[in-house]
């Protein structure tokens, strides 16, 4: 028994160690478009926390988050972004490892409460007050946001569902990893 759980603890901290890595990576991809930026970093941050649980997916994000501005920056770095990103793996982890929904139900549930809570209120309010305030009211800014952000809220939610499914059924039991466990 104490010999699976220390091989589930070390696999969970290589996991975790890949999936920051990973979310680094991604953090300096991204794809432009007419009305936004499509990026892949929520990608990790989702995997980390749906699937490793919460501390992972706050690690994932923080990690994620502030290797990758110094990699990469894009910006001024302002810590708000970080704990969003944080917040983003918390938030994931709470879903999967407290709810009893179907699968399909938490993802959906994950990324939707992402987008209002991390995407539209914190990171569309820093946004605003680091680069527009003064220069056009919040709540125009905010539902130009609304309309830039939906498809990437879209977009992201099914490469999530496409990802996750194989790789928690497929790849990770060839590992012995047993997941996160349930409270």
């Amino acid at each position: 028994m104490k010999k699976t759980k220390n091989k589930n603890y070390l696999l969970k901290l290589v996991y975790t160690a890949f999936l920051s890595a990973l979310s680094v990576a991604l953090n300096a991809v991204e794809i432009n478009i007419v009305i936004a930026k499509i990026t892949f970093s929520y990608i990790p941050i989702f995997l980390a926390g749906s699937l490793l649980g919460p501390i992972s997916g706050i690690l994932v994000g923080f990690i994620g988050d502030s290797l990758g501005f110094l990699l990469s920056p894009q910006g001024i770095y302002y810590p708000v972004f970080t704990i969003s990103s944080a917040l983003m793996g918390l938030i994931v982890g709470i879903v999967f490892k407290y709810t009893n929904l179907k699968e399909t139900v938490k993802i959906v549930a994950s990324f939707i409460l992402i987008f209002l809570i991390c995407t539209i209120s914190i990171n569309s309010t820093a946004i605003y007050y680091l680069y527009i305030a003064g220069s056009k009211a919040f709540d125009v800014y905010l539902l130009s946001r609304l309309a830039t952000q939906a498809p990437i809220l879209i977009v992201n939610t099914l490469l999530a569902i496409t990802i996750y499914y194989p790789l928690k059924y497929k790849v990770l039991p060839l590992t012995g990893y047993k997941g996160i466990i349930k409270v």
